[in-house]
């Protein structure tokens, strides 16, 4: 009801994000994206009023159809990570405002919908690596596959993820993700 309501309140907006909560009640916000330039990067924690925002997060997400069919909704070639980031950059670009909703209130259950595991943290991890250099290499990110690279090898070496199975096998995720994007977007596919 309260995003309805910011629709009305702000009608140069296109998308709204409310104030979102995890589990144990902290506050979950989207400070900012890799497919934006550190700059645009917010402080921690909620805004304290309703505020316009670099980025929005798909966690509760309400978009104005009209926009959202202007500018050919989710992009297909995005499975998994970075979905949401895209749409809001393509929607902000179009003129439109996007808005945090502090009156607006939801409760996120983060990482609840899928086992903890080596394999499963491997499958997101690939998708992560493939949707980031393809996100960032779309809107423009320099050194898209460099800095995807060069993320996946500092992890790798990290002592923590020597120590952890599923860490190991979530970082070899990521840089075969890395390294699988780079070589679909070069040839077009996706």
């Amino acid at each position: 009801m309260r995003l309805w309501q910011a629709a009305d309140r702000y009608p140069d907006a296109v998308a709204f994000n409310p104030a979102i909560r995890n589990p144990d009640g902290s506050q979950f916000f989207k400070r900012g994206s890799c497919l934006l330039p550190a700059a645009e990067k917010l402080p921690r924690g909620w805004p304290g009023k309703d505020s316009e925002v670099p980025v929005l997060s798909g966690a509760s997400l309400m978009v104005r159809r009209a926009v959202f069919d202007a500018v050919s909704g989710f992009d297909p070639a995005i499975f998994l990570y970075h979905e949401d980031d895209d749409l809001a950059l393509r929607l902000r670009s179009g003129g439109g405002k996007l808005m945090f909703v502090r009156g607006a209130v939801v409760t996120h259950a983060q990482g609840t919908s899928t086992a903890v595991s080596p394999g499963t943290a491997a499958l997101k991890a690939f998708h992560m690596g493939q949707s980031r250099v393809y996100a960032a290499r779309k809107h423009g990110r320099p050194l898209a596959f460099v800095r995807a690279a060069g993320l996946a090898l500092a992890q790798l070496l990290s002592p923590l993820v020597l120590l952890s199975r599923r860490k190991r096998a979530k970082q070899w995720a990521f840089l075969k993700g890395v390294l699988t994007s780079s070589s679909l977007n070069r040839s077009g596919a996706v």
